[in-house]
């Protein structure tokens, strides 16, 4: 089975659970002072990408929080990375997540 993660884009906008009840509790960005700091936002996305490799993740589960500019910084930066990324986006009508297979998954 692969190795797998899951985290939240950005900590703190709400609780985040998996479909199967899980907790999300770690997320890329503990706290963003300001949304157009892009130096920040993708040194950040970079060290957390260094993570993923360090740990053998394949793939990756990211659950978008909101932040625009956050989603994409890490998005530029995680393209070069060999994993997968599934992103994760909450439906308002089911009340759950659901998957947007996004990288290297073809």
């Amino acid at each position: 089975m692969a190795n797998q993660y899951n985290v939240a884009l950005c900590a703190g906008r709400h609780e985040i659970k998996t479909n199967g009840g899980v907790s999300v509790p770690n997320a890329i960005y503990e706290h963003i002072q300001n949304p157009m700091d892009f130096d920040f936002l993708e040194g950040r996305a970079s060290d957390f990408i260094y993570h993923l490799e360090d740990n053998n993740v394949e793939i990756l589960n990211l659950y978008i929080t909101g932040l625009t500019p956050a989603l994409t910084s890490f998005l530029a930066l995680a393209s070069n990375w060999e994993g997968k990324i599934t992103l994760w986006h909450f439906d308002r009508d089911s009340f759950t997540y659901m998957p947007q297979y996004f990288q290297n998954w073809m």
